[in-house]
């Protein structure tokens, strides 16, 4: 095979790489930004719980009326559990936010860096054709991101590196955690619900 059928084969995977990596990354932006929303029923729900338990606390004598101590307790920790994934459910959902935040700023910052550079680049590039030079296309966002992390904390340098080492070994797993993170988020906004759910049925039930 000659080097230019070689070197249009190479542009072709790298292009087939590149739109796979983009379709993935839509995917998961697509699917994390329901985040809010799911964010949005838990808060509803949190919410209602929390008046139920004050309710249940302000008028535990009367509920003594028609409950024992033993199912009193069985429906506090119902609503309790359901507040406890309430929180968890926040934890994920603010990671899912900040993730999309990351995502939006980056683009919105770096894409006119790189299309400035790559213009600069294709331009210095005509200039030397003549002279029969070529200038290597070296830049690297990784590279610049392990010169950023130079400028940080020795601890939060840490962290990034690790980041860092897992992208190279998979490019595509800054979007797995995102849909992971989502995935948390849902289960545990879905079993808040659920709790909810049979605390009623248990209230009536239990009677």
């Amino acid at each position: 095979m000659d080097t230019s059928k070689k070197s249009l084969l190479d542009k072709q995977k790298l292009n087939k790489d590149r739109t796979s990596y983009n379709s993935i990354s839509a995917i998961s932006e697509s699917l994390i930004s329901t985040s809010p929303t799911i964010d949005k029923l838990s808060t509803w729900v949190a919410v209602g719980s929390a008046a139920v338990v004050s309710l249940v606390i302000t008028n535990v004598d009367k509920m003594a009326k028609f409950y024992s101590n033993e199912h009193i307790k069985i429906l506090m920790i119902c609503l309790a559990i359901s507040l406890l994934f309430a929180l968890l459910q926040k934890y994920f959902a603010m990671k899912c936010s900040l993730s999309l935040i990351v995502v939006d700023e980056m683009k919105n910052r770096l894409s006119p860096i790189l299309e400035k550079y790559q213009e600069e680049t294709s331009n210095i590039q005509k200039e030397l054709t003549d002279s029969g030079l070529k200038i290597e296309n070296d830049f690297s966002v990784t590279k610049a991101l392990e010169d950023f992390q130079k400028m940080l904390p020795w601890y939060a340098g840490i962290s990034l590196s690790r980041s860092l080492k897992r992208n190279k070994k998979n490019v595509k797993i800054s979007h797995v955690n995102r849909v992971v993170n989502h995935f948390w988020q849902s289960f545990f906004m879905s079993a808040q619900f659920l709790l909810l759910i049979i605390f009623v049925f248990m209230s009536a039930f239990l009677i």
